[in-house]
């Protein structure tokens, strides 16, 4: 076990920056920059807490998730986006952790969770490379559009399961 102290920690609008840099800089900084400008999926049609759950509801995939993650699981989402998996997947108890390389997309994700005063979502900016976690800490583990984007997502993936419990739960869209 190799042990990192960060010292000095930044924050972004009370988010934590525990990015760290590696081989694949080029190709996360043109990705980060793209999201900064884009910040999908945006919260046009989303007044509160009760319309995401709503708007989550339509998608047979998110419905599933909160089907299939039991109460008081510990989450976390590789490439949370704005959050708004994250937020859904909050109910019952569990304990979220979104994780992404774009600051305008967790700005996006930490307005909408400080609007709705939902205090179960933590989000970091964090390198999927380099995540700062216990190993097996995990329950479920949700990397949705995220891995073919890195340099090397077999290697992406493969980091991924170093955090996840033993008999946890990894779902990866691709």
């Amino acid at each position: 076990n190799k042990k990192v102290e960060i010292k000095n920690i930044e924050f972004f609008n009370g988010t934590p920056d525990l990015y760290i840099s590696n081989s694949d800089d080029n190709i996360i900084s043109k990705q980060s920059e793209f999201y900064n400008e884009v910040m999908f999926p945006n919260y046009d049609e989303i007044e509160d807490f009760g319309s995401l759950l709503e708007k989550s509801q339509s998608s047979i995939f998110t419905t599933k998730l909160d089907q299939e993650i039991p109460y008081h699981a510990k989450v976390l989402e590789a490439g949370c986006g704005t959050g708004q998996l994250s937020i859904a997947l909050s109910r019952f108890g569990r304990k979220i952790t979104g994780i992404d390389i774009s600051k305008g997309s967790l700005n996006e994700a930490k307005k909408f969770i400080d609007i709705n005063k939902i205090n179960n979502v933590q989000l970091l900016r964090m390198n999927i490379f380099n995540i700062f976690f216990p190993k097996n800490y995990f329950d479920v583990i949700i990397s949705n559009g995220v891995l073919h984007h890195t340099k090397d997502a077999k290697s992406a993936f493969q980091n991924l399961t170093k955090y996840l419990k033993p008999n946890g739960l990894i779902v990866i869209g691709l």
